[in-house]
């Protein structure tokens, strides 16, 4: 139980409008009458919520007398306790660990002779019947975890926050080392993270929730987001060969092939773009990651060299796009 405090408030009779001459000690009395028959209250999950209890005391001793407040089920975690005249009142602090849910509890008034409560007035203790309403915060698991291996799909992770209807429009809030490489979105009381296709490592994001309303509807979400590389190591994107020449005869044609290497992070499609100078025409692929086209010197000047390029881009985080430089030297046969 919670004593708000054996002896926080001591009344002397002189300030409690006490019976008639006084009397012996032993035959002091005291009554209280609360202003309500229940004290309802409303709190939230999460947050030590403040409510006031008022009632009206009468003492008829001498000696001061000693009050003190307790709560039989533990639903308080501080408060005060004040007297003035005939007029009680306390404040009283609910914990901020309770959960959501509907509480009922007494909390007992005893009026004592002793600062340890060991002597009872007559006419107490004095029971009051506590009902408490913790309503839900916003609710998340505190951590996320996702895995990926190599070029596996990049997860995807929904929350609900089941949010009160007092928390009203909520909004988000991304915060870490790298927001950027999460798409996180939130809807309907719905946190849904997702993630991107990237190379090994470990990513983390916070995604904090809260009510525009009401500061106290919050919740942080810490995410974080390994990803291991596959059997046989990670490999970037690469082609082989790196760049291709061509010296051909004037009236000749020839085809061309390379190979892409593909980032194995992702399982993105590339997209392969020749310069606009006409030199590389048939760009295509042909199985297996390998691409031809031709350089054919119809239409070109001989004894010249020209020069094209292919770009190579895919669409996915951390790829660098390459240009594979493609040049022609035409000779004119003897």
């Amino acid at each position: 139980m919670y004593g708000v405090a054996a002896g926080l408030v001591a009344l002397l009779v002189a300030a409690c409008g006490g019976g008639g001459d006084g009397g012996s000690e032993e035959s002091a009395k005291v009554s209280v009458t609360f202003a309500t028959p229940q004290l309802n209250a409303q709190a939230l999950a999460g947050y030590e919520t403040e409510f006031t209890l008022h009632g009206k005391l009468t003492y008829t001793g001498h000696d001061t007398l000693y009050l003190r407040l307790t709560d039989h089920k533990d639903l308080i975690s501080s408060g005060t306790l004040q007297a003035a005249g005939e007029s009680l009142t306390a404040v009283l602090k609910t914990r901020p660990t309770l959960t959501a849910g509907t509480y009922d509890s007494d909390l007992q008034l005893d009026a004592c002779h002793d600062e340890a409560c060991t002597q009872p007035v007559d006419g107490g203790p004095f029971i009051y019947p506590l009902h408490l309403v913790v309503a839900p915060n916003l609710e998340a698991q505190a951590t996320v975890t996702l895995h990926r291996t190599g070029g596996e799909a990049a997860p995807v992770r929904s929350l609900a926050l089941n949010p009160d209807p007092a928390a009203g429009e909520l909004a988000l809030e991304l915060t870490g080392a790298n927001p950027e490489l999460f798409s996180v979105a939130l809807a309907a009381g719905v946190l849904e993270i997702r993630t991107l296709q990237l190379p090994a490592g470990s990513y983390h994001v916070t995604a904090t929730v809260s009510s525009i309303r009401d500061a106290r509807y919050r919740t942080a979400i810490d995410v974080t987001y390994v990803v291991d590389p596959p059997e046989g190591g990670e490999k970037r994107m690469a082609v082989e060969p790196g760049s291709v020449r061509g010296m051909l005869a004037m009236g000749d044609r020839q085809v061309y092939r390379f190979h892409l290497q593909r980032p194995t992070w992702t399982d993105g499609v590339p997209v392969l773009t020749p310069s606009a100078d006409g030199l590389i025409q048939g760009l295509h692929a042909v199985g297996n990651d390998d691409y031809e086209f031709t350089m054919d010197t119809a239409g070109l000047l001989p004894l010249t060299i020209y020069q094209a390029s292919i770009t190579v881009k895919l669409d996915a985080p951390q790829v660098t796009p390459i240009d594979i430089p493609v040049s022609l030297v035409i000779w004119r046969p003897s």
